[in-house]
């Protein structure tokens, strides 16, 4: 399992960043025109990997505030807490994790129908 916890962090900038790379990687020679695609991206963003399982917004707020744009688009589960980060507890993540557990098996079935 893997936590991210972001800070000073900004999707726009990190999508923006991968474009660039892609890019510059053409222009280089590194990758070709016909190798552009979804995992060519992926592989540049500042937070690559595994597919998002579960994204945490806290503060109340119910927008992603330019947060994992990329990441969270995958059938993540998306949780929404009205407790500020500073108050975030180990309590609020087991809730959350035993929320998913009750919603893993629809959040499987979902995947592979985009699939």
């Amino acid at each position: 399992m893997r936590l991210n916890i972001c800070f000073p962090y900004s999707a726009t900038d990190e999508i923006s960043s991968a474009i660039r790379k892609v890019v510059e990687d053409v222009d280089t020679g590194k990758l070709q025109h016909a190798e552009i695609d979804e995992k060519a991206l992926e592989s540049r963003l500042q937070i690559p990997g595994p597919d998002l399982d579960i994204l945490v917004r806290t503060s109340g707020q119910i927008r992603f505030s330019n947060y994992m744009l990329w990441q969270s688009v995958k059938m993540a589960y998306i949780r929404f807490v009205d407790v500020f980060w500073p108050d975030f507890s180990f309590f609020h993540m087991v809730c959350i994790l035993i929320s998913w557990q009750l919603a893993y098996n629809d959040i499987q079935r979902r995947k592979q129908l985009r699939k």
